[in-house]
């Protein structure tokens, strides 16, 4: 016998288990969890590969700052040393990526092209390309990216010209090493250069004026009570150093026998030869072209007489630097001197392009007290050509009188007094036989 007294109940089970497969199948809410679900990966690879990129762009930025001192570093290595191989370039490049903590072969790769394989400069001597590579982690992006990232960077480093230089102080320390002062009025189309770290590398006080391009210092560039300076190019302190361009010029003690004599009232006109006691002139006189050795004295030259010298170098020495003799100009009367140009050098003597030099072999230098040069000759001293005088203090007033000039001044310190004009007119420095004094600048150039 069939019990059928759960037969309704069992219906209303049915009845609601329909019911509930029914709502079950028809549920959103449970998609969206099995969405969501296999949404999580992917969510989370992008999130990751976010952090990723942030790490990447800090290393590509640090990266940039390595390759810009690498390439500055080798390019000032270049311009001291044209023949640098590319062996040492690629040492020192890689010991400043290494100063700041990427070394090449451990951390990634710095490469080093002289001249440069790409951009503007491409194939141009004297300029140096670093590139910096490494790979970029993978922290959480590697479940999305299968190839590797390659951070790179790169930094072309080059020497930039800036303008010409007539005047440059050796002198490393001294306040005031260029000096413009009292009522000096200097106007001078080059520029002035103080190697010096003082403040007052280059000093213009009192009521001095001063109007020249450019004003470069390693130090800096002080303006005192009235004084007043004007340049088309702003001034640069905290600059390089100019490197001495007449280092080289002389290679041994020019201090010797025989002489030709002193001569105080020398007669025109004046051979070339060794002078002991050095050479005083008051009236006039041409010197013939060739070299003059003053031994023991320097060139006095007072008076309102003409002077005149084509070709000519006068070298100052002596065995001991108490002896040492100066250059010293003064007078009103007209004074034309020009060094030789190469020709003329080979063919007479004396050095292509140089008007005075004094010899940096003389003993005792660094304990002398040596004599300042004066050049105060007035508007009528024309002096084209390189006067030198590395141990040496040069006070200068005078100059261009309406000619053409070509004047360097390359001095331990170089004051300026009363008016005075420099000029370095391309012609006149190619007749006297002068290669201009460039100021240069290693810097990024891309």
């Amino acid at each position: 016998m069939t019990d059928t007294t759960n037969l309704p109940r069992l219906g209303d089970r049915l009845a609601n288990f329909a019911r509930d497969l029914s709502s079950f199948v028809g549920d959103q809410a449970g998609a969206s969890f099995v969405i969501a679900a296999l949404s999580f990966p992917v969510l989370l690879g992008m999130a990751g590969l976010g952090l990723d990129a942030v790490t990447w762009y800090q290393d590509k930025r640090h990266n940039q700052t390595l390759a810009d001192n690498a390439a500055v570093a080798g390019t000032i290595a270049l311009s001291r040393d044209a023949t640098i191989t590319q062996g040492d370039l690629e040492t020192i490049v890689r010991t400043s990526t290494a100063g700041n903590g990427f070394v090449n072969g451990t951390h990634g790769t710095v490469i080093v092209n002289s001249p440069p394989t790409a951009g503007p400069n491409a194939g141009t001597p004297g300029f140096v390309e670093v590139f910096v590579r490494k790979q970029g982690a993978l922290y959480f992006s590697s479940m999305i990216v299968d190839a590797p990232i390659t951070i790179e960077t790169r930094a072309v480093g080059g020497v930039s010209t800036f303008g010409e230089h007539c005047v440059v102080a050796l002198d490393e320390t001294a306040d005031g090493a260029i000096t413009v002062i009292g009522t000096a009025d200097v106007i001078s189309d080059c520029g002035l250069a103080s190697n010096s770290s003082s403040d007052q590398a280059i000093l213009v006080t009192g009521k001095a004026y001063l109007d020249a391009e450019p004003l470069q210092a390693y130090g800096d560039i002080d303006k005192q009570g009235a004084a007043d300076w004007v340049s088309k190019f702003p001034p640069q302190p905290l600059s390089e150093r100019v490197d001495d361009p007449y280092a080289d010029v002389l290679t041994e003690l020019q201090a010797g026998t025989p002489c030709v004599d002193s001569h105080s009232s020398p007669s025109s006109p004046l051979p070339p030869g060794r002078y002991c006691g050095g050479i005083n002139i008051n009236g006039n006189i041409d010197f013939q072209p060739g070299l003059f050795i003053l031994d023991g004295g320097g060139l006095k030259i007072t008076g309102g007489g003409d002077i005149r010298g084509p070709g000519v170098t006068f070298v100052l020495t002596a065995s001991d630097a108490s002896e040492l003799g100066n250059f010293d100009v003064s007078g009103g009367g007209l004074l034309e001197l020009r060094s030789p140009t190469a020709e003329e050098a080979d063919n007479t003597g004396g050095y292509a392009g140089m008007l005075v030099i004094q010899d940096p072999y003389v003993p005792n230098l660094d304990t002398a007290n040596l004599s300042a040069n004066m050049l105060t000759g007035g508007s009528n001293m024309h002096l084209n050509g390189a006067l030198y005088f590395p141990d040496m203090e040069t006070k200068f007033a005078g100059g261009n009188g309406g000619g053409a000039d070509c004047t360097l001044i390359v001095s331990k310190k170089v004051t300026f007094t009363g008016s005075s004009n420099l000029h370095n007119e391309a012609t006149a420095c190619k007749e006297a036989g002068v290669e201009t004094i460039s100021q240069t600048r290693v810097r990024l150039m891309e």
